[in-house]
C-alpha cells in the first residue's frame, strides 16, 4: 500500500504534516510549540509545565468552563506533554469535528486568556507533579540521569524544580509565552481522514501568513542553569564515548542505578554487557536507546 504524506509550509514559518488514512473516520492532530523545557530562562524551570495547562483555562470568548465544554461537545480526546525543545498538544476525534476543533485550537495557541486567578491552581497542581516523582522513582532516576548525561540546557528536567515553580509569576509566564508561541517554530501534524487544503487554508486564516511574534530563537541569551544535578556523575572517554554513572541510594526496598551511553557508530561492548548482568540479577527493566540512558532498577 502507497503511504500519502502531505507537507507545506506556511509563509510565516508554521510546519504543516500529514498522512492520509482513507479508511477511518477519525482524525488526530497536533501541535509541537517551541517552549519546552530546554528553552525556559534561567529561574523558571518547570514554567512550561504550567503553561501547557494554563492555556486551557479559557481562550478567545470562553472562559475555563465554557473551553472545556466546547472541547468535550466535539468528542475530542486530548493531550498534552512536555519534552525538551517543545510543549506538545495533541486531540483525536471524529473526523467530521476536525475543522472546529483546530479553529479552538488555535485561540488556546493565540488567544488564551492566561487569567491570574486560573494561575494559582495551574502551578501548584505542577508543584504536586514534581513532589509525586518520589512515588514514581523509575521516572525521577531517569530525570536525573538526563540532567547529568545531556549539557545543559538539554538535560533539565521537564518537571521542573519546586523552588523555581513556586517563585513563578503570572507575568512572567506570560512573557515567556509571547516570545516563545512563534509559527516560526511551530509544527502541526495530522493523520487520518482530512482535506489538506482545508487545513492549510484554515491554518493561513488562524495564524496570519506573514510573522506575527518576535523572531524564533530570542530567548537565546535568557538561557540558564535552573536545574542543579543532586546526584553523583563520573564522566571518562573510552574511543570517543562519554559514559555517565548516576546512582540514587534507596528507596523503600528498591535501589536504583542507572549507566548512560554515548552512542557511536557501533553499539558498545559495554552496553550489551550491562544488559546480560541486569538479566543475570533479576533486575527491572532497562531502558535503551540512541544517545540516552540506559536503566537498571533491582
Amino acid at each position: 500500500m502507497t503511504q500519502k504524506l502531505d507537507k507545506h509550509k506556511l509563509d510565516n514559518g508554521l510546519m504543516l504534516l500529514g498522512e492520509r488514512m482513507e479508511a477511518v473516520e477519525s482524525v488526530a492532530f497536533g501541535f509541537m510549540l517551541p517552549a519546552g523545557a530546554s528553552v525556559m530562562p534561567a529561574g523558571c524551570c518547570g514554567a512550561a509545565n504550567v503553561i501547557a495547562d494554563w492555556i486551557f483555562r479559557g481562550a478567545g470568548q470562553r472562559d475555563n468552563r465554557q473551553l472545556g465544554d466546547a472541547l468535550d461537545g466535539l468528542g475530542l480526546q486530548r493531550s498534552s506533554g512536555v519534552d525538551s525543545a517543545n510543549i506538545t498538544i495533541t486531540a483525536a476525534l471524529e473526523a467530521s469535528n476536525l475543522s472546529a476543533a483546530i479553529d479552538l485550537y488555535g485561540d488556546i495557541i493565540l488567544h488564551a486568556k492566561l487569567d491570574d486567578e486560573q494561575f494559582i491552581p495551574t502551578r501548584q497542581l505542577a508543584i504536586e507533579g514534581v513532589k509525586g516523582l518520589d512515588d514514581d522513582p523509575r521516572h525521577k532516576v531517569m530525570l536525573k540521569l538526563r540532567e547529568q548525561f545531556y549539557p545543559e540546557p538539554l538535560g533539565r528536567s521537564a518537571a521542573g524544580e519546586i523552588a523555581d515553580l513556586e517563585s513563578l509569576t503570572p507575568q512572567t509566564t506570560k512573557k515567556i509565552i509571547a516570545e516563545r508561541f512563534n509559527p516560526a517554530g511551530m509544527i502541526f501534524s495530522v493523520a487520518g481522514k482530512y482535506d489538506f487544503d482545508a487545513i492549510v487554508s484554515q491554518l493561513e486564516k488562524i495564524f496570519g501568513v506573514r510573522a506575527r511574534f518576535t523572531q524564533f530563537g530570542e530567548l537565546g541569551g535568557a538561557f540558564g542553569r535552573c536545574c542543579e544535578p543532586r546526584i553523583a556523575a563520573a564522566s571518562a572517554p573510552a574511543g570517543g564515548r562519554q559514559e555517565t554513572l548516576a546512582f540514587i541510594g534507596q528507596v523503600g526496598d528498591d535501589h536504583f542505578i542507572v549507566r548512560a551511553f554515548n552512542d557511536g557508530p557501533e553499539r558498545h561492548l559495554d552496553e550489551h554487557v550491562f544488559a546480560v548482568l541486569a538479566m543475570a540479577i533479576g533486575a527491572g527493566p532497562v531502558y535503551a536507546g540512541r544517545a540516552f540512558p540506559m536503566g537498571v532498577i533491582f
